[in-house]
């Protein structure tokens, strides 16, 4: 059986965009080199997410990644903006209640020029 990478368009076109990032972009090359190869795994080995470890880890940073799902299991302390393949309805919620924000990762490319604030939770 042959390796063929996702299968889902959306998810082919970030994995190219952070790639082509990572060559192209001297300063946070690191960041998205490892969010695209993070997204290249099988869907069923990607990230599972809950808010307790989003919380417990993501520490100062105003950005947290997740390649893969975020769940509503924990709360949040503080507001940080989630960028992640998908995200539970009850995830949105209290992200959305502590003030925070649950984005794309394609939105995050788009918003964000340093990489030295993301930190990526898997």
């Amino acid at each position: 059986m042959t390796r063929s990478g996702p299968t889902n368009v959306s998810t082919r076109l970030t994995i190219a965009k952070l790639r082509k990032l990572s060559a192209s972009s001297p300063t946070g090359s690191g960041t998205w080199k490892a969010a695209s190869r993070l997204l290249s795994v099988p869907s069923r080995t990607r990230a599972t997410v809950n808010l307790s470890k989003i919380s417990r880890y993501s520490g100062a940073a105003k950005f947290v990644l997740v390649p893969g799902k975020v769940l509503g299991s924990g709360s949040l302390s503080r507001p940080v903006i989630i960028a992640c393949q998908s995200v539970s309805a009850t995830a949105k919620r209290k992200i959305t209640s502590a003030g925070g924000e649950a984005i794309s990762i394609g939105e995050l490319v788009r918003r964000v020029q340093d990489t030295s604030g993301i930190v990526i939770v898997k």
